[in-house]
């Protein structure tokens, strides 16, 4: 197996180079590659890779068919989606984050970022991923993740499971 934790920019240009020179082992990668640029590298190659994330297409209905009628109904957005409406767990990522920091400057009264960070670990938001929260310095406390395989014929990103980790 090979571990790939980069950049949407750079795991192209890997999965290319995985794929010219037969890298024969699956790549490994967080959700920075759940994204559609990883999709349309991958198409078409014979590269298998597996991805770890913090959403599956579907496990929002609503939230799924609200935001593709956006992407639709907007042809800059469509076309930075990468021409199609599958939705990579970075964009609805980066939607929670969107609410939590909303959250965290309402808690600290606040936009100013020292004081947003004061509170941040007192803040919580359950969003489209499901609960949000911070420890003491600051890092994410998630316990689910998933996993979903990279389809080269279709160029969608197949689910593998979703993993949770017991809590001690």
């Amino acid at each position: 197996m090979f571990f790939s934790p980069v950049s949407t920019e750079a795991a192209a240009q890997i999965i290319a180079k995985a794929d010219t020179q037969a890298l024969g082992m699956p790549i490994l990668a967080g959700d920075t590659w759940d994204s559609n640029v990883i999709l349309e590298a991958a198409k078409g190659t014979d590269v298998q890779i597996c991805v770890t994330t913090f959403y599956q297409e579907g496990a929002a209905p609503e939230f799924d068919a609200a935001i593709k009628a956006w992407i639709n109904g907007d042809s800059t957005a469509l076309a930075n989606n990468g021409g199609n409406d599958e939705l990579a767990a970075v964009c609805v990522m980066g939607y929670d984050a969107y609410f939590m920091a909303l959250e965290a400057i309402k808690a600290a009264g606040s936009a100013d970022p020292a004081k947003v960070l004061e509170v941040l670990p007192g803040v919580t938001y359950t969003g489209v991923t499901g609960l949000i929260r911070f420890d003491e310095i600051g890092d994410a406390m998630r316990d689910t993740a998933f996993v979903k395989s990279c389809n080269t014929e279709t160029g969608v990103w197949d689910f593998v499971a979703q993993v949770t980790v017991p809590k001690a």
